[in-house]
C-alpha cells in the first residue's frame, strides 16, 4: 500500500471535522433504512471504483425474508475519498458510507473478494497453459470468489508443468484476475 500523502491527510481531515459538526440524523433519512449506527448507510456498486474516486452505486436495505441485503432501487454517487478501495472495489461489491458536508456520500467500508487464495488445479497444467480452470481450497483476506463451488480461473503468467489437484497460490492482480504465484510442481 503505497504512503498517503498530504493531501491524503487533509481531504481525511476535512471529511471527518464535517461529520462532526454534523447533526444526528432520524431514522428515516431519505427513505432509507439503517442498521449498523445512526450515520451508516449500505450500499451496492453498480460501477467499478478505484482508490479516490466515484461510482455509481445502489442503496441497499436487510430483507428479513431472504436474510440478505437487498437494493431499494435508488441509484446514488459514492466517493472513496479515504482510499478505502486501494485494490478497487468491483461491481457488486457491498459497503457502507456516511453523509458528508452538501450530502456527499463517503465511503468508510467496502467488501471485496480475497486477495489471495491457495488452488488446487481440476486437470494437469501443461506449461503451455495460460490459464486453467481450479478449485478454491482457502481464501484470504475479502469474501469467497467463488461461492458457488464451480471454479475459477486462474491465470499462469509462467510456465508451469503440474499434475492434477496439485495445490498452488494466486494473488488477486490489479486486472481482476488471479495469477499464480506459486503450485507444486513435483511429479509433473
Amino acid at each position: 500500500m503505497p504512503i498517503p500523502d498530504k493531501d491524503f491527510f487533509d481531504r481525511t481531515a476535512a471529511v471527518v471535522r464535517s461529520v462532526e459538526g454534523m447533526p444526528p440524523r432520524g431514522r428515516s433519512h431519505r427513505g432509507t433504512r439503517r442498521y449498523f449506527s445512526d450515520q451508516f448507510y449500505p450500499f451496492e456498486l453498480t460501477a467499478n471504483l478505484s482508490s479516490g474516486s466515484s461510482a455509481n452505486a445502489n442503496l441497499t436495505e436487510w430483507d428479513i425474508d431472504s436474510s440478505a441485503f437487498v437494493t431499494t432501487g435508488d441509484t446514488i454517487t459514492v466517493f472513496d475519498d479515504f482510499g478505502v478501495a486501494t485494490l478497487g472495489g468491483k461491481t457488486g461489491d457491498q459497503g457502507l458510507f456516511i453523509y458528508v458536508e452538501d450530502d456527499r456520500r463517503v465511503v468508510t467500508q467496502l467488501s471485496t473478494i480475497a486477495r489471495w487464495i491457495e488452488f488446487t488445479v481440476d486437470s494437469a497444467l501443461d506449461a503451455g497453459d495460460a490459464t486453467k480452470t481450479c478449485t478454491v481450497v482457502q481464501f484470504h483476506d475479502g469474501s469467497d470468489p467463488d461461492p458457488t463451488s464451480s471454479g475459477i480461473s486462474v491465470h499462469f503468467d509462467l510456465a508451469f508443468d503440474a499434475d492434477e489437484d496439485a495445490p498452488g497460490i494466486a494473488f488477486l492482480g490489479s486486472d481482476g484476475n488471479y495469477h499464480c504465484l506459486n503450485i507444486n510442481c513435483i511429479g509433473a
